[in-house]
């Protein structure tokens, strides 16, 4: 009778499958790449909460609405949008202009959002002054749009009368050029 291994006893039973397992048992190599598959997407779950949570951060210091915005614009020091004057022109290049503009735009905002059509029906009322301020100017741009094809189409045709005109001054030698080429073919 031959002597049997001990390892061998061992591999025999490793390697039958038992009653209660699945026939498809991992390889050692399948359950490295799969371990190896699982840290990554733990990784990268991780990473992708820090990036969101980084992200919802950023949008609590934004405004998040008119009520905030009212805030932000109460806290404005008044003493210097009542120094301005309303007429003049505002120069942002410079530091005191881009203050001055600041402050008269912080100022008409104010009256913006304290105007009753504003606060029973805030865009709405956007609406209604983007469609009268934008029709003057949409009015202008269709009369220049018209200028520019009636100059357009008035150059197009004096290019084509100076053609006819040289086409006839020529006497329509080209004619005869072009004629008598076909007949010596």
């Amino acid at each position: 009778m031959p002597k049997v291994s001990k390892a061998g006893k061992f591999r025999k039973a490793a390697a039958a499958p038992k009653k209660d397992e699945a026939p498809t048992a991992l390889s050692r190599g399948q359950r490295k790449r799969q371990a190896k598959r699982e840290q990554y997407l733990k990784r990268e779950k991780m990473i992708l909460s820090s990036l969101q949570l980084k992200k919802q951060e950023e949008q609590k210091h934004l405004l998040d609405g008119l009520d905030a915005l009212k805030e932000a614009l109460a806290t404005v020091d008044t003493s210097t949008s009542e120094a301005l004057n309303a007429n003049e022109p505002v120069a942002s290049n410079t530091i005191k202009g881009r203050k001055k503009l600041a402050a008269r735009e912080m100022q008409h905002m104010n009256l913006v959002l304290d105007h009753p059509a504003f606060q029973s029906n805030p865009f709405e009322t956007l609406q209604q002054h983007l469609r009268n301020t934008l029709a003057g100017s949409a009015k202008e741009q269709e009369q220049k749009s018209k200028a520019r094809t009636k100059t357009d189409r008035q150059e197009k045709e004096a290019k084509k009368q100076q053609k006819m005109e040289r086409i006839q001054a020529a006497g329509g030698k080209h004619r005869k050029k072009f004629h008598a080429a076909r007949k010596s073919k």
